[in-house]
């Protein structure tokens, strides 16, 4: 995930990560696609991706342990 984003983006969870602040912290990220004007917006695949935006949870990492199912 963190390889797609934009470097401001980037730096600001690293900085979450390398400060511990990750681990007592439930993280969402969710976002649209943006202006869509060029023709993939009219694809198939344009328009699955115009209905349904990108979201990622980051959970702390004892979170799956204390709570595996």
């Amino acid at each position: 995930m963190v390889e797609l984003a934009d470097g401001p983006t980037v730096e600001h969870l690293k900085f979450f990560q390398d400060n511990g602040f990750l681990n007592d912290t439930v993280f969402i990220v969710f976002s649209d696609h943006g202006a869509r004007f060029s023709s993939l917006r009219r694809t198939k695949q344009g328009k699955l991706e115009e209905r349904n935006p990108f979201v990622s949870i980051i959970l702390p990492p004892w979170f799956k342990e204390k709570f595996p199912t």
